[in-house]
């Protein structure tokens, strides 16, 4: 990789950087794959971003109550909302949710577990999701088999292979 200031071959090495790009000043990742130059110059490379921030929510989502101005802002990002969005969302004005946000008030118990809840939820529903996904595939796999008359089933649908034997002898 190439140096974007002075244009020179950087060196691979692993460091600590402070991930203020998350919008949370408390992150701090470590033994993080970066890029040195000899004239000093930084490139930080984060593999696996949307997980990192998927994480970073869970964790603030599983902390006490309290949220910070910066962690309302960041969950609020991990939904992919707007500002007027959210507010819609939890029933209260854009101005409130710009306030919280802004820190010139504090965001109540109520609405930190409100925030919390939605924030769980979506996490929830991307993990169902992607279950549901996964059944899809299994399903459209096992029926193709079906058709090519020969099975093979995973793990989880041996107590089942018994009756699409059955069923399949019967057709």
């Amino acid at each position: 990789m190439k140096c974007d200031k002075c244009h020179k071959e950087c060196r691979k090495i692993a460091g600590t950087h402070h991930y203020t790009e998350s919008g949370l000043d408390n992150v701090w990742l470590l033994n993080m794959p970066m890029y040195e130059c000899d004239c000093g110059h930084k490139i930080f490379e984060i593999p696996a971003f949307m997980q990192l921030h998927d994480f970073l929510a869970k964790l603030i989502v599983e902390k006490p109550l309290d949220l910070t101005r910066e962690e309302v802002k960041f969950l609020r990002k991990t939904l992919h909302k707007s500002s007027k969005e959210l507010a819609s969302l939890l029933e209260v004005s854009p101005v409130t949710v710009s306030r919280w946000e802004s820190g010139k008030s504090k965001i109540s118990h109520a609405y930190q577990l409100l925030l919390k809840t939605i924030v769980y939820t979506h996490f929830k529903h991307l993990i169902v999701e992607n279950a549901l996904e996964q059944m899809r595939k299994e399903r459209e796999k096992i029926e193709r088999q079906i058709k090519k008359k020969t099975i093979e089933l995973p793990l989880p649908f041996i107590a089942h292979k018994a009756l699409l034997r059955y069923r399949y002898a019967n057709a």
